[in-house]
């Protein structure tokens, strides 16, 4: 259900990305990077499954009958670094249409969990599968190593993995700036 004070919706891929959006807004507020989290912003988010189910959500205009702004955010699902997948692609043809969508540079949310989680044990790069080698890591929990982990990551454990240097050499923050943009898109 969609309270009666929301502003927009943010469409995921699943229940892991809210987790994920959840915490890292909580950890942006309370150190001052952002004003308020999402929720306190009356920013709902929508888990509506892949990418199949997002344009079938987007295609059907079900968003629109909402009857609220929207914004996507889908993982990136690139195992190379310049790699075009299908979520990259609908990312940008949604961007096309003025919509207001975005992808992980790296390739999944998990891969921007903190090697310490695990004790160093497994490598977590851009673009590996974090869910498979952590399986092996954490096999009691399986496909929840996110919902498992990620609440565990302290503000500079998250600023260490979004850091990332653009084209003209400047040290950013990718889920910091994604997180801002969608503030100020609904607000």
């Amino acid at each position: 259900s969609i309270p009666k004070n929301a502003k927009g919706v943010l469409l995921v891929e699943g229940k892991a990305d809210i987790v994920f959006f959840e915490h890292l807004t909580t950890v942006l507020k309370k150190h001052g990077l952002i004003e308020k989290n999402f929720e306190e912003h009356g920013i709902v988010i929508m888990p509506v499954g892949g990418c199949n189910n997002l344009k079938d959500w987007v295609t059907r205009k079900l968003i629109e009958q909402i009857g609220l702004k929207y914004a996507v955010f889908l993982d990136s699902d690139r195992k190379t670094e310049n790699e075009c997948t299908k979520n990259v692609k609908t990312v940008s043809d949604l961007n096309n249409s003025n919509i207001l969508a975005f992808t992980t540079k790296k390739r999944e949310i998990e891969n921007y969990l903190h090697p310490s989680l695990f004790n160093n044990e497994i490598v977590i790069s851009d673009f590996n599968d974090v869910k498979h080698e952590a399986k092996t890591y954490y096999d009691k929990i399986g496909r929840k190593v996110l919902e498992h982990c990620w609440p565990k990551m302290s503000f500079e454990q998250i600023r260490d993995r979004e850091k990332y240097v653009n084209e003209l050499g400047d040290i950013k923050y990718e889920l910091t700036e994604i997180v801002s943009e969608i503030i100020n898109y609904f607000t």
